[in-house]
């Protein structure tokens, strides 16, 4: 599939002494939108670039043409390619009018070698930005348009087969959702929907108690930030990634092996509810925005996914209270409704379950490793490939 040994030769007949570097703003116009971040519209009919990862939407268009879109603050660097009616925010950086480049090799340069740039050159402020003239006076290589066009032939290539990837990642997940949500209400055997008891019927809750980011070491008792559920672990652990000292950890609360952990406060309703099944042979101290939950009678791996579970979110948000933040106590906690099917069900519906989580998740052998050894092989061409010895003048 891939041409390198071509692109090298090529180099090699057409710029043996090296490649003419330019100044961005000599090869594009480069210019900022207009647009309030706040004209945006859900259902509008164009796309509207702001600063952020994801495209909005807007009414209207300013701009009807093919572009590259820069982030100036925010999301320093991130970069878009479009083609048509568009519009973006007054601290998007907008280029057109290219000459002399393939757009889609400056994209990749750009999304190698810019960003980079832009992001250790940006002011820190409370919002870090960039200055039009850090992105007019960065240098582009002008390697002949042959060879921009077959390094872009090959690195659209990997970008399309990871699109793919990511693709069948996302139906995977969705085939994932479904079979859970029957697995978790329904005797899949017979087909009858499990028994449901409040939560406090069949287990014992308890908030943990509270300790700070700076009180968190590299080693000693384990530990549970709420913070850690959301980016750390998926159903279910058997470690932690941070820790206390002995003293303030024996005055906190711990949950033991085969417990299920909980996040019971966030800044909105969405946050609450995201847990993690403890499966760690030493105990584990709780965050105060935990709820440590104990049961003899449900497998604490089918209960984090049924955790996971809209038919258990639904019954969720009827139990949160809101003010500045959002949160639900252990007393409305134990109000909530679940599945309470036999314990060899429980445990035949967590290995199922686990079986399918790991086939999309896992580092090792899941769909996401896939994806990440293709976005590594990616990086690794696109640098070889873009890295051009700069042509010196006689």
């Amino acid at each position: 599939m891939l041409q390198v040994n071509s692109i090298e030769k090529l180099i090699e007949e057409f710029c043996p002494n090296g490649v003419e570097f330019r100044k961005l703003n000599m090869i594009c116009k480069i210019r900022t939108g207009k647009k309030d971040a706040n004209k945006g519209n859900p259902n509008g009919k164009f796309h509207f670039f702001t600063c952020s990862k994801d495209v909005s939407y807007i009414d209207e268009y300013s701009f009807d043409t093919e572009a590259l879109l820069i982030a100036g603050n925010g999301v320093v660097g991130e970069i878009k390619h479009f083609k048509g009616k568009f519009d973006a925010y007054q601290r998007t950086y907008v280029l057109t009018d290219f000459k002399d480049i393939n757009v889609l090799f400056l994209f990749h340069f750009a999304k190698c070698f810019l960003i980079n740039h832009l992001q250790s050159m940006s002011n820190n402020g409370s919002v870090p930005y960039i200055k039009l003239e850090m992105l007019a006076n960065f240098s582009i290589p002008i390697p002949p348009l042959q060879i921009q066009n077959e390094i872009v032939t090959i690195l659209d290539k990997f970008t399309e087969l990871e699109a793919e990837l990511e693709a069948e990642l996302e139906a995977r997940r969705k085939q994932f959702e479904h079979y859970r949500e029957y697995l978790c209400q329904r005797d899949f055997e017979v087909n009858q929907k499990f028994t449901m008891k409040p939560l406090g019927e069949v287990a014992t809750l308890v908030r943990g108690r509270r300790f700070v980011k700076d009180d968190i070491l590299e080693s000693g008792v384990p530990a549970i930030h709420y913070g850690e559920l959301y980016t750390k672990f998926r159903t279910t652990t058997s470690q932690s990634y941070s820790f206390l000292n002995q003293v303030l950890a024996d005055k906190l609360r711990k949950v033991k092996k085969g417990d299920v952990v909980l996040v019971a406060a966030g800044e909105t309703i969405e946050d609450i509810g995201k847990s993690v099944a403890w499966l760690g042979e030493e105990d584990v101290v709780i965050h105060d925005a935990c709820i440590g939950i104990s049961s003899k009678t449900i497998n604490p791996i089918f209960l984090a996914f049924y955790f996971d579970s809209f038919a258990f979110r639904s019954q969720l948000r009827e139990h949160i209270t809101s003010s500045k933040i959002s949160a639900i106590s252990p007393e409305r906690l134990a109000k909530v409704l679940v599945p309470t099917p036999d314990l060899e069900i429980q445990n035949e519906i967590a290995n199922r379950l686990l079986k399918f989580e790991s086939l999309i998740n896992d580092p090792e052998i899941g769909i996401t490793s896939e994806i990440e050894a293709r976005r590594k092989q990616y990086e690794y061409y696109r640098e070889k490939l873009l890295t051009f010895k700069e042509h010196e003048s006689a």
